[in-house]
């Protein structure tokens, strides 16, 4: 694979890292959301929806492995 696309898959990788981390921290979709929101450039090749799908994606996995 090609150094760009080498760096596409290391910001995606440290994007979804992040996400990762964060979710945890986070009471509400909102706020995560919105936390999310400052590291949106890390994926700027993506289109609006797909950023919201793996947001959401993560979301939902993390509260689902960890309910109250």
């Amino acid at each position: 694979m090609s150094k760009t696309g080498n760096w596409v898959l290391e910001l995606e990788e440290e994007f979804y890292d992040k996400c990762c981390h964060i979710v945890s921290d986070c009471e509400h979709m909102e706020e995560f959301v919105s936390k999310m929101s400052a590291h949106y450039d890390l994926v700027k090749h993506f289109s609006d929806d797909d950023i919201t799908e793996i947001v959401n994606s993560v979301w939902n996995d993390y509260w689902e492995e960890n309910r109250p």
